[in-house]
């Protein structure tokens, strides 16, 4: 209580300091993501930056979605409808007006049924105005308009956004037409993996992600996993009461799966001004969770065992791992936004934040002697701490971005930002502020991305630890890489792969490997360890969707290779090949469906894999 006491003056102190002047424009936070989904159909990759990198025709040419896309298609019709021509060259021309095509979810030329229309509220106006970056009488800026079409993808309320320059009469002139297609927002959602006869996740939620047509979502949820599920609901509104602020709640009730019994709860409540654009000069957010749950530590659905064997000379004894833990913590950062209108962007946060975890052993653990749960606590629970800290963190970046289909999702483009991009994280836990013990921890991330031909190639590095008591624990060198082939006759091929490697893990991370998590054609969970190394390779070629009355349909060829290992347990290569379907329907769904049929090349058997 001490410590959270004084995290609380420290947090008050810093909110009134920073100040929550409203912005000019009116924009959305995830204009900064690396990979947007529902972006437009096209199979050559288009560059946008948002720097000076690339030329403005470049940029327009990415705002003229044609060709037999399902976008182009759906842009063509809508400019027809508004007797409206396509302009060419608008760069520097001032906009003469604003015009707003709003779509409902069901087109009459499309087999589901439009009186479904009569159920769904369409989304406002003031939702899109406000995450234009782009006003009547400004000069046509094509970046700044390409990053209003990423605003309004990442609100996830909308199937289609397509933005087009606009022939007017006055040739120094230049109208813009922002088309946007709903989503059918009231959803029971789900996601899901079922691995063989058993879910490894199961998440049903009814959502209405636009409430009254104001992108607000509320949400009631069920979650279930082999040994446990839960029930919460969900509320978020990224504009409180039409003010650049955000507010995002959730609570949940966990409850046993055996028992049916409550065995503890989660909640989070973030708050704050936070940056909804690339010319956004601060943002400043406030973050708070806390839960008490019952911690299992599984693989294929089954509760593992920590084996005590104090010395050879007596039988091993085998205690669930299985304890019970408090975990809360709240973090107030402020972040400042650099290099605004250069080509590279710098992001400083800085802030307070404390956290307090404990974890003992529960009935279902078992009784202990005095030896076992010594040996027991050191060796499989998570170090029990309070912390209290001050945080900094920098980040590098270049916003510049190209559209690429069938990367990350199917049937879809994404915007990935290209280029390099640099992140490092420091906290430090202080006795002074009430921490248990003093340490420093810290992450540094460097990566690269580049597309090439219409190809990808990106990699990135990441190393973390933390020196705590004259020591350096839960170090963790992790290397990513992904990369795709150009389009091929057939589609695109596929590629990313995974190392880390764990050093003095204190916190016992379960690390594992098949069915759901990269490993299809085994079982959930196969291949696991504790503070363990991985390795994951997954190659697919996945075919171009075949779009049949909307729906999109697709298929994959699959390679998958990998394993967990330890200084104990020496690397041995898995290796699994299979094929997949994909199925997307645009109206109702922005992640496809996902059947996959894994064959081990070690003739174990096969598994279907089956998720969303």
């Amino acid at each position: 209580m001490r410590a959270l006491g004084r995290l609380g003056w420290l947090l008050a102190a810093l909110w009134p300091a920073a100040g929550l002047a409203q912005t000019e424009t009116a924009q959305t936070e995830a204009a900064q993501t690396e990979a947007t989904q529902n972006s437009p159909s096209q199979n050559s990759a288009v560059p946008v930056s948002q720097g000076e990198a690339v030329a403005d025709d470049t940029c327009v040419r990415a705002l003229a979605v044609g060709g037999e896309s399902y976008q182009g298609q759906r842009l063509a019709r809508a400019l027809e409808a508004e007797g409206l021509r396509f302009e060419a060259e608008p760069v520097g021309k001032r906009i003469a007006f604003i015009r707003l095509a709003r779509r409902d979810v069901f087109a009459e030329d499309e087999p589901w049924p439009t009186i479904l229309n009569h159920l769904h509220a369409v989304t406002r106006p003031r939702i899109i105005e406000q995450e234009l970056l782009v006003a009547p009488g400004q000069p046509f800026d094509c970046a700044r308009v390409y990053e209003s079409i990423r605003n309004l993808r990442n609100l996830e309320i909308f199937s289609l956004v397509a933005i087009a320059p606009v022939q007017t009469e006055a040739e120094d002139e230049v109208g813009i037409l922002v088309l946007t297609r709903d989503l059918w927002s009231l959803r029971l959602e789900q996601s899901y993996s079922y691995t063989s006869g058993q879910f490894d996740e199961l998440k049903l939620q009814l959502t209405e992600r636009n409430l009254f047509g104001q992108n607000q979502q509320a949400t009631v949820r069920y979650q279930m996993f082999p040994d446990r599920y839960s029930v919460g609901e969900v509320f978020i509104d990224r504009r409180l009461g039409g003010a650049p602020l955000r507010l995002a709640q959730s609570a949940d009730v966990i409850f046993n799966r055996d028992s049916r019994e409550a065995e503890g709860f989660a909640a989070n409540l973030a708050f704050g001004h936070p940056l909804y654009n690339l010319q956004q000069p601060w943002a400043l957010t406030f973050e708070g969770y806390a839960s008490v749950r019952v911690r299992r530590q599984l693989a294929g659905g089954l509760v593992q065992a920590y084996v005590f064997q104090p010395d050879e000379a007596v039988d091993p004894v085998l205690i669930p791992r299985v304890w019970r833990q408090q975990y809360h913590y709240a973090t107030l950062g402020r972040r400042h936004q650099l290099g605004v209108g250069t080509r590279y962007r710098h992001r400083l946060r800085y802030g307070l934040g404390g956290g307090y975890i404990d974890a003992t052993p529960n009935d279902e653990t078992g009784p202990l002697t005095a030896a076992q749960r010594q040996a027991f606590e050191t060796d499989v629970l998570p170090q029990q701490v309070t912390r209290v800290y001050p945080f900094v963190s920098w980040a590098f970046f270049e916003p510049r971005y190209v559209s690429l289909t069938n990367l990350g999702s199917f049937g879809q483009a994404e915007d990935v930002r290209v280029g390099p991009s640099v992140s490092v994280n420091l906290s430090s836990p202080l006795e002074a502020l009430g921490s248990d013990i003093s340490s420093v921890a810290g992450s540094a991330t460097l990566g690269w991305t580049q597309v090439i031909g219409g190809g990808l190639l990106e990699g990135e590095v990441k190393v973390s630890g933390r020196y705590e008591a004259d020591a350096l624990i839960n170090r963790e060198l992790m290397l990513t890489a992904r990369g795709a082939t150009p389009h091929l006759p057939v589609g695109r091929l596929v590629g990313r792969a995974i190392w880390s490697q764990r050093v003095k893990d204190r916190n016992n991370t379960l690390v594992s490997l098949g069915g759901d998590n990269g490993l299809r054609g085994y079982a959930s969970q196969a291949f696991y360890g504790f503070g363990a190394h991985l390795l994951r390779t997954n190659v697919e070629l996945r075919t171009d969707p075949w779009v049949l009355a909307s729906v999109h349909l697709g298929g994959v060829l699959f390679w998958d290779a990998g394993d967990v290992y330890s200084e104990d347990d020496a690397f041995v290569l898995r290796q699994s090949v299979g094929a997949g379907l994909r199925v997307l329907m645009p109206q109702f769904n922005r992640d496809p469906f996902r059947l996959d049929f894994g064959v081990p090349l070690d003739g174990t058997g096969f598994m279907v894999l089956l998720s969303s």
